[in-house]
């Protein structure tokens, strides 16, 4: 079975703005969408057999029907028109497919080095920057385009002799593995990197390097049907590697990352993935003065030149090591036996980290070491995450002002919350605003079992394109039962308490819980400014969404009899429920999702 996946001194604050009666209902603005389709289109190399679905769901493929006739009544059924007809849809998906590439590439670290003048030349390094399994060789939507094409399209410059290397030479023996293959039948996860001795040994390669900035591809894929394997064990025969994850880089790897901090004053790394990768090795290379991540290449040239500013967001938590995560503790090889005792080759998870999964687990353990509470350890929030989930830099600076939340309905229900964004930089970018809500923990939540994470991102707009200088009100609602928790031992539905919530706005994750507890009197880099406090006026727990909203079924526990003895973690006690490995300890070697010696 997969599993899906991520005591301070007290200081005088301002009080947080109050706010009487009201919370919930994310804006689904349109770069939900966006996000969405991003997401789609950067598997492409990955997942070829499915662009007719991905195609059908951005609009590129249709199917035809005879949608002429009428029903019974007389009503006209032809209620689904194409916007596009078929002499234009392919520049229109271009055209989307580049927006959703330059609103959705995020832009994680950047010591000044990006964006580049017009005629920088860049060395692409990496069996991933040119390989044959490289997202980066096509854009969807576009006719041949290819990485150099795009560049030098943006006014820039690629190493042709490397690039070269890497597509007909030497190079192009080296290929990343295609991952999981036939729906989990088989698997290749392969790294398989072009070493640098075959690269320095390029008679005249290495002096194209000169004059060029060096950017590192780095790619890891995922696939249908099986996890990705959390040991190399079966998928290298090189020693030192076979205990490394497939996530961090290897030794191969490291050696052309060594070879260009030390001879390169700085690099960009491109981190080529569907999903978030730890980074916490970045540090350990001083001259790695940028990190994009970068799902598409659709948009690289023009970020590169500055054509295109970055506005994405991080989706996850990138953490420091993934396997450090409650998550992964019991992530292994556990089987489901027979009734005769053999081994089946299905296997199960048990997901004893509830709901502290991704931001929602590092921040509520991270505030719970802030405010003293729940036995939270000597967890180090700085030493655990290095990319915040909705982090994401810009080539500008972004100043925020006005924060306010209202009723503007009137009923309890629904909020709205503005906020006033100025373009305080020298070039042209588009800002992102969250949202983020916190619901009380209470005495009767830690008798009874209700875990609550200390935010939850509740909503979320993105500007225009802002000028320097230029200024937009962002406005987002969202309801209140979005504050609801699950009750699954006492009232056994959803149940909204008494008590102070708060709301905030922030960059990310991490700067959202800052604010709430800067608001809370402690001394962190929040800004009491952006929270609003809400009393919701009840004297009991409120179990109205004890009911579906849509059909009126009953919201309740069904499955009691399949609970087990499984002890989940909790925020009462971090250090007590901490998830451990579930089975025994066997001499099986099946590392796709186990240490080396399986459980």
């Amino acid at each position: 079975m997969k599993k899906a996946k991520t005591a301070q001194k007290a200081k005088k604050q301002k009080k947080p703005q109050t706010l009487a009666g009201k919370i919930i209902k994310t804006v689904l603005s349109g770069i939900a969408a966006l996000v969405i389709i991003f997401s789609l289109f950067s598997l492409d190399g990955v997942i070829s057999p499915y662009k007719r679905m991905i195609s059908s769901l951005a609009g590129g493929y249709k199917q035809s029907w005879d949608n002429s006739k009428v029903d019974a009544t007389g009503l006209d059924l032809e209620y689904n028109k194409p916007d596009f007809s078929k002499n234009d849809i392919a520049s229109a998906e271009s055209a989307l497919s580049k927006q959703i590439s330059d609103e959705g590439t995020v832009l994680l670290k950047n010591d000044g080095l990006m964006p580049f003048n017009p005629g920088t030349k860049f060395s692409f390094f990496g069996s991933s920057s040119f390989g044959s399994t490289s997202l980066l060789t096509s854009v969807l939507g576009g006719e041949g385009a290819d990485l150099k094409t795009a560049f030098e399209s943006a006014g820039l410059a690629v190493n042709d002799q490397l690039l070269e290397f890497y597509q007909k030479g030497a190079g192009s023996k080296y290929n990343l593995g295609a991952g999981s293959i036939g729906f989990g039948a088989n698997e290749d996860f392969a790294i398989n990197e072009c070493p640098l001795s075959v690269v320095l040994s390029e008679e005249g390669l290495a002096e194209s390097f000169k004059g060029t900035v060096p950017v590192y591809v780095m790619k890891r894929i995922a696939g249908e049907g099986r996890d990705a394997p959390r040991s190399m064990y079966n998928h290298t025969l090189v020693k030192e590697d076979q205990a490394l994850n497939y996530f961090e880089p290897n030794s191969t790897e490291r050696e052309i990352l060594k070879h260009l901090n030390d001879n390169y004053p700085g690099i960009v790394l491109v981190v080529n993935s569907n999903y978030a990768l730890p980074l916490g090795w970045v540090s350990e290379y001083e001259n790695i003065k940028a990190v994009l991540f970068a799902p598409s290449m659709n948009s690289l040239g023009d970020i590169f030149a500055g054509n295109a500013n970055p506005s994405g967001r991080t989706v996850d938590t990138f953490a420091a090591n993934l396997l450090d995560s409650p998550a992964a503790q019991n992530y292994g090889d556990y089987a489901y036996l027979n009734p005769d005792g053999t081994q089946t080759k299905y296997n199960y998870v048990t997901y004893q980290e509830g709901i502290y999964v991704g931001y929602k687990y590092y921040e509520t353990r991270y505030e719970d070491i802030v405010l003293d509470q729940g036995n939270p350890g000597d967890f180090k929030y700085d030493d655990e995450v290095v990319y915040p989930f909705g982090f994401g830099l810009s080539y500008t600076d972004f100043e925020w002002s006005g924060f306010s939340v209202s009723n503007p309905n009137n009923n309890n229900e629904d909020f709205l919350v503005s906020l006033e964004v100025k373009n305080t930089g020298a070039v042209a970018g588009k800002d992102v605003v969250e949202i983020y809500a916190q619901s009380p923990y209470t005495d009767y939540d830690r008798e009874n079992g209700v875990e609550k994470p200390a935010v939850s991102l509740v909503a979320f707009a993105k500007t225009s394109n802002l000028l320097p200088g230029e200024s937009e009100t962002v406005t987002a609602s969202f309801r209140r039962e979005q504050l609801k928790s699950y009750d699954s031992k006492n009232a056994k539905t959803f149940i909204l308490e008494p008590g102070t919530y708060y709301i905030t706005a922030g960059k990310d994750a991490h700067s959202a819980v800052n604010n709430i507890l800067a608001s809370k009197g402690k001394t962190v880099s929040g800004n009491s400014d952006l929270v609003a406090a809400y009393e919701p006026g009840l004297t009991e727990i409120d179990m109205t969404y004890s009911r579906d909203s849509f059909s009126g079924a009953e919201i309740t526990n069904l499955f009691d009899e399949a609970a087990g003895d499984a002890k989940y973690l909790s925020r009462n006690d971090w250090i007590g429920t901490f998830p451990s490995h579930d089975g025994q300890v066997t001499s099986i070697i099946s590392t796709w999702g186990n240490e080396i010696n399986g459980t």
